[in-house]
């Protein structure tokens, strides 16, 4: 596990190598700035390695059922506390107090008490078979989207409606058709991409665990739990081209053939369970981003959308982060 090595001082200190796949992470603050996990103290890198990766991530992991309410329950109050204290944590330092491992852990658990507490649990949202949100769509997100879509494209969003059941990491899908329908246009149901959910984050109608169709109000829908942003990219290689008058880099794009393996073998998928979200090799179940990353991967070696490339995980952030040059477009849904 992450910084099993690393000294303490006050709490688990962990060393910067070991938070780097962390690091094109970010959050919002109390303002709506972001935050960027690699601006964060040791105190914070510490407190986030505590609860998200002993206490959150092992709760992924257990593959939890949509039975189990109470620790679904305690899942969204652990991520949504952890999001809480970092904000206050960052807050305070602009007032020029820089908290403690100790004071960071105290945000954390009060906050984590305050959502626990009987008045609020209940107001906890576990999405469930009966009671899934089905939005309306943003007309300006769905021109963006059908101005750029193309079979094989990734799309990548860094908040609402996680696959994984975190604020923290995000979703990522692939455009499921090689181009688009013109009846999508006024359809919200539309199933316009494919990607891989965590039954009990399968927000939306029809939604069950694994790999499956995502209707079109997933990216482009106007509630809460559809991405505030969602971004598409091209799919190619970021080549540095060298000249006298101007040095940059430059985008590769992948051939029509590149884009129709990657799309099809993503669609093929289609019935697999949701994966491991620390295993991207498992090509018998996917998380949402480990779908995308394989769809390219098996394309050619070329296109590794992994950008920590040694691990053996793949974030949403990761596609983002490694594609950053070819985003194309972004849009905002409320």
């Amino acid at each position: 596990m992450f910084g099993e090595n690393a000294s303490r001082t006050g709490g688990q200190r962990i060393l910067d190598s070991d938070f780097a796949y962390f690091a094109n992470m970010s959050i919002a603050d109390v303002a709506g700035k972001p935050i960027h996990f690699s601006d964060f103290t040791s105190e914070e890198r510490a407190v986030f390695f505590d609860v998200w990766v002993r206490d959150t991530a092992i709760l992924v992991e257990k593959n939890i059922g949509e039975e189990n309410v109470d620790m679904l329950k305690d899942l969204a109050s652990k991520n949504a506390a952890l999001e809480t204290a970092l904000q206050d944590s960052k807050a305070s330092a602009s007032r020029g107090i820089v908290p403690s491992y100790a004071d960071i852990q105290q945000m954390y658990s009060e906050r984590y008490r305050d959502l626990n507490s009987k008045s609020n649990k209940e107001t906890v949202k576990v999405p469930g078979a009966s009671s899934r949100a089905v939005y309306n769509v943003n007309a300006n997100s769905v021109a963006a989207l059908k101005g750029m879509y193309k079979g094989g494209r990734p799309l990548v969003s860094g908040s609402g409606g996680s696959s994984s059941g975190g604020e923290l990491v995000g979703h990522s899908a692939m455009a499921a058709y090689t181009s688009w329908n013109y009846n999508w246009d006024a359809n919200r149901a539309a199933k316009t991409t494919v990607g891989s959910w965590w039954s009990p984050c399968a927000w939306f109608d029809g939604g069950v665990d694994g790999v499956q169709y995502e209707p079109l109000y997933v990216w482009c829908g106007t509630g809460s739990n559809a991405p505030k942003t969602a971004s598409i990219y091209q799919a190619g290689n970021g080549v540095y081209i060298w000249d006298w008058f101007g040095s940059h880099w430059t985008l590769q794009e992948a051939s029509n053939s590149e884009y129709e393996s990657a799309r099809s073998f993503a669609v093929d998928q289609k019935g697999l369970p949701y994966g491991n979200v620390f295993w991207k090799w498992d090509t018998g179940k996917y998380v949402c981003s480990a779908l995308v990353w394989r769809a390219w991967y098996q394309v050619s070696t070329n296109y590794d959308m992994d950008a920590n490339y040694v691990d053996s995980w793949v974030w949403p952030n990761d596609i983002a982060t490694s594609l950053d040059v070819s985003r194309i477009v972004t849009w905002t849904n409320y």
